[in-house]
């Protein structure tokens, strides 16, 4: 009921990277332009993304007037009018200036997207070490995972506090901060780290279960067939010490040519998964930060007893 609910309320949020033309769309990965193969660009610190296709992902609308260079963009009842190579915008005929203005090249125009978020009052997020901006926009009401779930606690570290199954863990702030993904099914994911030789990375999820008024909550699986079907029993399995849980287990697999670890924990019919995928030749970088991982675990990660 609890993932229904959350899906209803969802909204949309959209994560692109500088250079990569593909961008994830509530989890599921798709390309912001099809027919070109155009990507977000970073110039002097500034994100471009190429207008038209942008806003209809936003779910608005746009036109251009060549002849002026004007551009007018409609979304959720607002309206905002600029023009090529101009730091003023128009928002419902009231101007203001922004820092960078949006420019025309080989017939496409681009637009900071900034210009597009903070002129539309959309919450965004910028992941400065990844070059990633996390948009959102629509839904009822803000969730947590849009604001608010990193502190900095020092020059080096930050913590992070996820509100769905409830854990706090540090993380190095030169990974840049954890990227947060609302998936379509109102789960979410965590990514705490990422190369071609290492994911450090969590996720929730749900036990089939039922409610009743006389019984209280029914679990319709046990927690062995949850790790059943969410195909976690390949591996060496160790039930751990619960503490403010109901079960904790360890899992340690090997899976073509990578070692895939997991924290499993339940709290009532909630899931949280800690997964680390190490390729077994990992070296340099990744193998540092994989061992500082292990050190951040030991010291610092904490399961909230209350269910999330």
């Amino acid at each position: 009921m609890d993932a229904l609910e959350n899906k209803s309320n969802l909204g949309k949020q959209i994560i692109i990277q500088a250079g990569n033309r593909q961008m994830l769309v509530n989890g599921q990965l798709t390309v912001l332009d099809s027919m070109w193969g155009l990507s977000p660009v970073l110039e002097n610190g500034t994100i471009y993304v190429p207008a038209r296709n942008m806003v209809r992902e936003l779910g608005g609308s746009i036109r251009y007037k060549n002849g002026d260079q004007k551009i007018m963009i409609s979304l959720d009842n607002k309206v905002l009018t600029t023009y090529v190579g101009s730091k003023k915008i128009f928002l419902n005929g009231v101007m203001k200036y922004v820092e960078k203005e949006p420019f025309v090249y080989d017939g496409v125009v681009w637009i900071p997207i900034r210009t597009l978020t903070n002129g539309f009052d959309l919450v965004s997020k910028w992941d400065q070490p990844n070059k990633r901006y996390v948009i959102y926009v629509g839904g009822k009401g803000q969730r947590w995972y849009e604001d608010n779930y990193t502190t900095k606690i020092s020059d080096y570290y930050g913590s992070y506090y996820d509100q769905t199954i409830g854990f706090t863990v540090n993380y190095d702030l030169s990974w840049g901060d954890p990227l947060v993904i609302q998936n379509e099914d109102g789960t979410i994911s965590t990514i705490f780290y990422q190369s071609d030789l290492l994911q450090i990375s969590s996720y929730s999820d749900y036990m089939l279960s039922s409610y009743s008024d006389q019984e209280g909550l029914l679990l319709e699986e046990s927690y062995e067939d949850y790790l059943h079907r969410a195909n976690l029993m390949n591996g060496e399995i160790k039930e751990e010490q619960p503490g403010v849980v109901d079960k904790l287990y360890t899992i340690v697999e090997k899976d073509r040519g990578a070692i895939v670890s997991y924290i499993v924990f339940f709290k009532e019919d909630q899931v949280g998964v800690i997964e680390i995928v190490a390729h077994e030749d990992i070296y340099g970088k990744d193998k540092e930060v994989l061992e500082e991982w292990k050190r951040i675990m030991r010291t610092s990660f904490k399961i909230d007893g209350s269910v999330g």
